[in-house]
This record gives structure tokens, sequence and C-alpha cells, in this order.
């Protein structure tokens, strides 16, 4: 994940933050750690996965890498609607990786049904949601 919150619910993006400080997953709200390397794009961990549901899934550096493009070119050129990174819908029990007014962005970079992905979208669409998929490698 790339969003942590402190204890005020205040939300920090993983490539501006520092390994001091003391965040929580915005699920769970269980303590996650900032990993950030040579190798891997910078992003939050939980320290124990077991009590979080949904906010967990591993992310490849390439699912990352493209979730902070689309993020910032999102408040680089939207100015008339809200713009949230990995924001929480719970009435749909989903979290779209970007969420630009009713717009959810789907960055998928792994293999998924077409089941799933028809599922995801008229949960979406059910709900008042456009959504846009971005399919990456799959590697």
């Amino acid at each position: 994940m790339m969003i942590a919150v402190d204890e005020k619910n205040k939300r920090y993006v993983a490539s501006e933050c520092n390994k001091h400080q003391t965040l929580y997953c915005p699920g769970c709200q269980e303590p996650v750690i900032l990993k950030i390397g040579k190798q891997k794009k910078a992003h939050f961990a939980h320290q124990n996965r077991r009590n979080c549901h949904g906010l967990s899934e591993g992310e490849t550096s390439e699912h990352l890498e493209l979730k902070k493009i689309f993020f910032y070119w999102c408040l680089k050129t939207v100015h008339d609607r809200p713009i949230q990174l990995e924001a929480s819908l719970p009435s749909l029990l989903q979290r779209p990786d970007i969420l630009c007014g009713r717009l959810a962005v789907e960055i998928q970079c792994s293999s998924i049904t077409y089941k799933k992905m028809a599922e995801r979208t008229k949960g979406y669409l059910t709900n008042g949601y456009s959504v846009w998929w971005v399919l990456g490698s799959y590697n």
C-alpha cells in the first residue's frame, strides 16, 4: 500500500515519508512499516498481516509505479474534484487505487478473471462510479 495514516487519521504517501514516523494501515489501524530501497518502490507493509482484510495484497513494483504516476497525473491535471490514493469504499468492499471524484481507477498488473473484473466493474457502476482499468504487463 502507498498510503498510511497517523493517530489523527492524517494520510501519508510512502514516497514522502521517513522510517521514523509511526503510521498505521487505514483499513485495520494496525502498525505498518515503510519499505524503501533500490529494487522496490516506496510502500508500506503490515507489521502483522493477520488482522487486515483487503488492504494487505502484495503489489508489484510495476503496480506501485503506475499507481504513483496516475495519482500525480490526476493531481496535476484535475482541479474540480477530490483525488484520493487508495480510497476506501466500505459500502462496495472495494479500494480503488485512485479515486478521482466519482471515477475509480483500478491498476491491474496481475492476472484477474473476467468474472472478478466484471463484478468489480458492476459494483462501481451500480453505485454511481465510473471505472478505468489500467492493465500492466502481468509479470
